[in-house]
This record gives structure tokens, C-alpha cells and sequence, in this order.
């Protein structure tokens, strides 16, 4: 089939240079829109998970105790379980974030959060 079926040309996206990591931040905490957001994009910087993998999580997922997100295996690109390991910072993160969307099943209470 090679040479039959042209190739999608495939554009990655740009990514964030760690000499603009500090303004970024700095940036991101002068943001006036939802907390909500500002914390999704620590989240995504911090545990280096898809976006949709961060917008479909649920509270369930998350094992405070071990320190573990675990990403069930029907929700990830490759169909194997991931566990993503917990800083205290990513722990801190999400207990603002519960005092923000409460007890719901999702993380976050809207999908347009990013």
C-alpha cells in the first residue's frame, strides 16, 4: 500500500520553551477567567497528560493515598491502564479544584475548560 495512499502530513504543536516557563506562569496567575482553567493548565503541565485525558478525568481515578492517578485503560489512546504519579503540588491542585466543582463525577464541571 506504500506509495498508494498518500500520507497525512501530520503538524505538531509548538512547544512552550523552558525559558518562557517562568512568564507563562506568572501570566497564568494574572488570568481573570475561571480558576478552574488555570488549574487545568497546571494539571496538564505537571502530570504531561492529553488534554482530553485531564477533561474526561473523574474523581474516582484519583488515590490520594498512593499518590496515583489511574487512567483506565478504555480511556487511553493505546488501551492500557496508565498511572500517573501525584506531586503534592498536582495533590494541592485538586483539592482547590474540589472546593471549585464540588462533588461531582468529573474533575471538572464543564468541557470547555481548556
Amino acid at each position: 500500500m506504500k506509495g498508494i495512499i498518500a500520507r497525512r502530513q501530520v503538524e505538531h504543536r509548538r512547544h512552550l520553551d523552558k525559558r518562557d516557563i517562568p512568564g507563562f506562569l506568572l501570566a497564568l496567575e494574572d488570568y481573570t477567567g475561571q480558576r478552574q482553567t488555570v488549574i487545568a493548565v497546571k494539571l496538564l503541565m505537571l502530570t504531561a497528560v492529553r488534554p482530553g485525558e485531564l477533561c474526561e478525568a473523574l474523581w474516582s481515578e484519583f488515590y490520594a493515598e498512593e499518590c496515583e492517578w489511574r487512567i483506565p485503560a478504555a480511556r487511553m489512546k493505546i488501551g492500557v491502564q496508565h498511572i500517573v504519579p501525584l506531586s503534592r503540588q498536582v495533590l494541592a491542585l485538586l483539592e482547590e479544584l474540589r472546593q471549585i466543582t464540588g462533588d461531582g463525577k468529573f474533575l471538572f464541571s464543564a468541557s470547555r475548560v481548556l
